[in-house]
């Protein structure tokens, strides 16, 4: 039941700020909090999480074992270390979360970086598998492989 909470984080850096979110919460639930939950819930919390939250605590589940649950679930994410030349625009990172969502088993989230030194196309790690699909390495190949058939061009 946690995975619909999980589903909010798409980054590991989203995931970073759900687990304070829902340590928060956590907190809220103890008699000798500073804040009940109601406050934690109205301002310390998005409202996405706050609608999903919500939903689970009216069917009935125990609180403490449901964040529990979604913390380690996050915790346990594969991730996917993504680099890339531009800094993606939210929908770019919507379209990449669908197809992971589709395609990888079990929670997975994107840590993604920006170098602007691969040009264009991605470095992709996952699961100890290195991946470059980036311009700069084609640009790369390209110039070793035919290193003499430029020489001989810029020597004219």
């Amino acid at each position: 039941m946690s995975y619909e909470l999980v589903k909010l984080a798409r980054t590991k850096d989203e995931a970073l700020k759900l687990i304070d979110e829902l340590d928060l919460i956590y907190d809220s639930l103890f008699e000798n909090s500073k804040e009940p939950l109601d406050e934690v819930l109205a301002k310390k919390v998005s409202a996405k999480t706050v609608e999903i939250v919500k939903a689970a605590f009216s069917k009935g589940v125990d609180k403490a074992k449901y964040l529990k649950a979604a913390k380690e679930l996050l915790r346990r994410a594969k991730i996917i270390t993504l680099t890339l030349a531009f800094e993606p625009r939210e929908e770019t990172i919507e379209k990449l979360s669908v197809w992971i969502s589709k395609n990888i088993e079990g929670v997975a989230l994107l840590d993604i970086t920006k170098n602007e030194s691969l040009v264009g196309g991605a470095i992709l790690i996952f699961q100890g598998n290195y991946r470059d699909f980036s311009l700069r390495k084609k640009i790369r190949d390209f110039l070793l492989r035919e290193r003499n058939y430029v020489a001989a061009y810029l020597a004219k």
